[in-house]
């Protein structure tokens, strides 16, 4: 199996410093072109990707939105997911979808989940909460 690329590999590859190559990743304007340049063509030749979860810690936020609905298969919820899917690609976010299969229980391990991946928001179409509602409050 093949290593991933780390940003280290990619200073080394393109001659910089280690904080040279993060500043360019990340998009800084406080580089010159060449080091810019220079980066770049060796992050592409590497097939870097930058790690997502460092990135997340480093500016406490995921770009990661959640969305759970009780059944995916009623048509209400996949035309949800389709909207919400295109709305959120619009303004830089992903959207994790989790199907509860209208079970209290495992929406509440999606719950867990979602809070341990620590998302940015959370799409929760509820249905009233009483009896006999699979959801809670």
């Amino acid at each position: 199996m093949r290593q991933v690329a780390t940003i280290k590999d990619v200073a080394e590859r393109a001659g910089v410093a280690l904080g040279t190559a993060s500043r360019v990743l990340s998009g800084s304007s406080q580089t010159s072109q060449d080091s810019r340049t220079r980066v770049l063509a060796a992050a592409a030749e590497l097939n870097y990707i930058a790690n997502g979860p460092a990135r997340s810690l480093r500016r406490s936020k995921t770009d990661v939105i959640g969305l759970l609905v009780s059944d995916i298969r009623n048509p209400f919820f996949s035309e949800l997911a389709h909207a919400a899917e295109q709305e959120a690609r619009k303004h830089g976010y992903t959207v994790l979808l989790a199907n509860a299969n209208e079970d209290a229980a495992q929406a509440d391990e999606y719950l867990r989940t979602f809070a341990a991946q620590r998302i940015d928001g959370l799409l929760w179409p509820r249905r009233e909460v009483g009896p006999g509602s699979w959801m809670f409050s």
